[in-house]
């Protein structure tokens, strides 16, 4: 299975899909796939969304609700949405805000479930 395709695929089957990438628990991209349009420095995102993993998965350790699926950041021009593969790999979708993130999060989850079995 060629990531690359995979998460092109994911990316531009919602409007306003922005950028796509399977990182790793080690905080590095194994995959990402980018929009001609749009840069984004996959390394230090992968390092920075990491952590950002790492912490709400100590939150929910610390408050006993149970691991995390799926996190989700709303900035000013995006939306980040982070669903977990398994312990060791997750996925990152970025849309436009103004979009339907409900599609994003299905299509997000679809694709985590779909590659689960090469993690």
């Amino acid at each position: 299975m060629r990531f690359g395709d995979v998460l092109k695929g994911m990316v531009n089957s919602i409007d306003g899909g922005l950028a796509g990438a399977i990182i790793g628990r080690d905080g590095i991209a194994v995959a990402h796939y980018m929009r001609q349009d749009r840069f984004y420095d996959t390394e230090s995102l992968a390092v920075l969304y990491n952590k950002i993993i790492e912490e709400i998965k100590n939150i929910t350790e610390v408050l006993n609700t149970g691991d995390i699926d799926e996190v989700a950041i709303s900035a000013r021009d995006s939306m980040v949405f982070m669903r977990l593969i398994n312990e060791r790999y997750f996925m990152v979708l970025i849309v436009k805000n103004g979009e339907i993130h409900g599609k994003a999060r299905f299509v997000l989850k679809k694709t985590a479930l779909m590659i689960a079995d090469e993690f």
